[in-house]
């Protein structure tokens, strides 16, 4: 039996209208009724996952920010990875100076490089669609995941005033190829993979930080054995977390190379792929 249902947001529990279907939130209110433990992991960050966390009568600690860090919905931390001052300082000069979408996801939200940040480029990383719905949407969620901008952010993270868990960079494939490289040689833990309107994400973490490590330290947490934990996800960064689980699904929507490692795929995000696989492994 499984006791504890770990879902992605992106791709995964939201469909491309960035909503939970009725048919998801039915689904994993039964399994909650039933005792399973449900919660989320994904890349956003707290302040944004927390909102789905509300929606979902989600108590459970969360797995933010590929698992830089693992936050209870009220606030309390349970675990938290940050990068080394120095050098995460000099990846975000060199992100700034490439002229790249530059973030630094930390307890008390999201720093951006630079004066401001216009509203269409955070957008642009939010939804796959310009619309009026998605313009609502982002500017919703810009306001929610408590984004401020600094330009002096390298100085800030260089003393420690703000002490990055992860650093989030959009851009095109060989600009973000070469530095995914070199921090996989500094050791640091990196997710490259495709993001939206074709470009790509870079994803950087301190060494050992992951989706799935932070899966690890939940499980422990909430003393459910990993073979217990069933892991639903669309995209590349959902790898090493399904990976780690008893059941590893993936979304029909989601990157073959997930598929591939998947004991599972079920129906896509538009056609409530979540609420299948509760049905058929939980109910």
């Amino acid at each position: 039996m499984y006791r504890m249902l770990v879902l992605d947001i992106d791709g995964t529990l939201i469909n491309s209208r960035m909503q939970v279907s009725r048919a998801t939130v039915a689904a994993i209110t039964a399994a909650q009724r039933q005792g399973v433990f449900v919660t989320l992991a994904t890349g956003r960050s707290f302040y944004s996952a927390a909102k789905y966390a509300r929606r979902l009568n989600i108590d459970l600690p969360l797995i933010c920010a590929n698992g830089g860090i693992v936050r209870k919905p009220s606030g309390e931390v349970i675990d938290e990875q940050t990068l080394p001052a120095d050098l995460a300082a000099d990846l975000l000069a060199e992100m700034s100076q490439a002229g790249l979408i530059t973030q630094a996801y930390h307890r008390g939200g999201i720093a951006f490089y630079g004066e401001k940040l216009p509203l269409k480029r955070w957008v642009s990383v939010v939804a796959k669609r310009f619309s009026l719905p998605s313009f609502f949407y982002a500017w919703r969620d810009f306001k929610r995941s408590r984004l401020q901008s600094f330009p002096n952010l390298e100085q800030l993270v260089r003393a420690g005033e703000i002490n990055p868990h992860k650093l989030f960079s959009v851009g095109q494939e060989d600009v973000l190829e070469d530095m995914s490289r070199r921090c996989q040689q500094q050791a640091l833990s990196v997710e490259h993979y495709p993001g939206h309107h074709g470009g790509m994400y870079l994803e950087i973490m301190a060494a050992g930080a992951s989706k799935g490590a932070a899966l690890k330290t939940l499980a422990k947490y909430m003393d459910v054995k990993m073979e217990q934990v069933l892991a639903v996800g669309d995209n590349l960064n959902d790898t090493d977390m399904i990976a780690n689980a008893g059941l590893v699904v993936a979304m029909g929507n989601g990157h073959q190379g997930l598929k591939d490692v998947a004991k599972h795929i079920t129906l896509s995000n538009e056609d409530d792929g979540v609420a299948a696989v509760i049905r058929e492994f939980i109910l």
